[in-house]
């Protein structure tokens, strides 16, 4: 269509063109002589010939023209006819953007609704942010007393700063290094004897569990030496570390059948008496080298006979044992004579002495004769 605008455009300045060249050739003709009208009018049917000539291009040019504009009205029509096609379809586009928005915004109020249902009530919400409220004052208050606690510390650090540009501070590095050596050193120090602690308290365990060990091997020899009954096996003594001091709990326990049983409640006064002499002679045994003196006071209460003549033996086979110990000395104390004469014996000792009061309660000492 463009094309055709131009060409006719181009026909019509090329008329224009003719008409004025018509124009300027009458012109001249009118001061043109005789001979120059002849030549003139020679020229002029030359130029009449070819004005015909023009003139049918002319009509040519007005019927391409006539063409021409028909074409461009036949284009614009279809111009306008596409113009209105487009807009139907840039209409339509915008109807389905429209719908899916529609539908896109139909889904955020869904969410919406569904975020609100979720939401809890109008109550809730008031308690909520009255308590959301409470929490923004007691933050300001916070906020305003680390204020003033800021610009007190400032206030401080500012005293601080200005005491240690005084005279006394002035070699306040080099005292804070030596102090900080003496502090590592300590805490080197403190290190080095928990470590020593630890072992000499691992140490200690071991002795007192390989003592204890010794003390129930002992008692239980005595024991089966010595006792004369078949309720009882033996006896040991049980112990149990208590808290994290390394203090521990003892127990004393009689075995009877392969049961372990806690003598407290369970035996009579003449085994828990003979028990208690028994564990005294095995902790001398165990923790005395050497021990030059046994004592024993009244070893006899709540004995029967069999377990009084048992332990008599025993403390015999005790100084037999003792008999090359230049030290060993055994001092019993009882009113039981009989018991004496059964420890003594000449083999082991000649006399004893006897304790008693006259007629004016004195005190009196005699010695007394071994009888075999």
């Amino acid at each position: 269509c463009s094309r055709t605008k131009k060409a006719v455009e181009e026909l019509e300045e090329e008329t224009y063109e003719f008409l004025r060249n018509a124009e300027t050739i009458k012109s001249l003709c009118e001061k043109l002589t005789a001979s120059d009208i002849e030549k003139s009018e020679r020229q002029l049917k030359r130029l009449q010939q070819d004005q015909e000539g023009l003139k049918e291009d002319m009509g040519d040019l007005a019927g391409k023209i006539s063409k021409a504009r028909e074409m461009i009205q036949s284009e614009e029509k279809s111009i306008a006819e596409r113009g209105n096609l487009f807009r139907n379809i840039d209409d339509n586009i915008a109807y389905k953007k429209g719908v899916e928005e529609v539908r896109r915004a139909a889904l955020v109020i869904k969410g919406i609704h569904f975020k609100m249902d979720e939401f809890p009530s109008g109550e809730e919400m008031a308690s909520s942010f009255n308590a959301a409220k409470e929490k923004c004052e007691e933050a300001t208050k916070k906020v305003q007393y680390l204020r003033g606690s800021r610009k007190t510390l400032e206030t401080k650090i500012n005293e601080r700063e200005s005491e240690l540009k005084k005279k006394e501070f002035q070699n306040i590095d080099q005292l804070y290094h030596a102090e900080s050596i003496a502090l590592k050193t300590k805490h080197l120090a403190i290190t080095d004897i928990d470590s020593y602690t630890k072992a000499l308290k691992k140490a200690l365990i071991s002795f007192h569990n390989r003592k204890m060990t010794n003390i129930n091997k002992t008692i239980k020899e005595l024991w089966q030496r010595t006792y004369r009954n078949s309720d009882i096996d033996y006896i040991q003594i049980k112990y149990e570390e208590s808290g994290n001091r390394g203090s521990h709990n003892y127990r004393v326990q009689m075995i009877s059948g392969g049961t372990e049983l806690d003598m407290r409640g369970r035996c009579s006064a003449g085994q828990r008496v003979l028990a208690s002499i028994i564990i005294r002679l095995a902790l001398a045994e165990t923790f005395c080298i050497d021990c030059g003196i046994l004592a024993l006071d009244e070893p006899t209460t709540n004995l029967d006979d069999e377990n009084a003549r048992s332990l008599a033996l025993m403390l015999q086979e005790i100084i037999k044992d003792r008999s090359a110990q230049r030290n060993f000395q055994l001092i019993v104390i009882t009113h039981d004579e009989k018991f004496a004469q059964m420890i003594g014996r000449r083999t082991f000792c000649e006399h004893y002495w006897y304790v008693h009061k006259d007629e004016n309660q004195h005190s009196k000492i005699l010695r007394q004769d071994v009888v075999e």
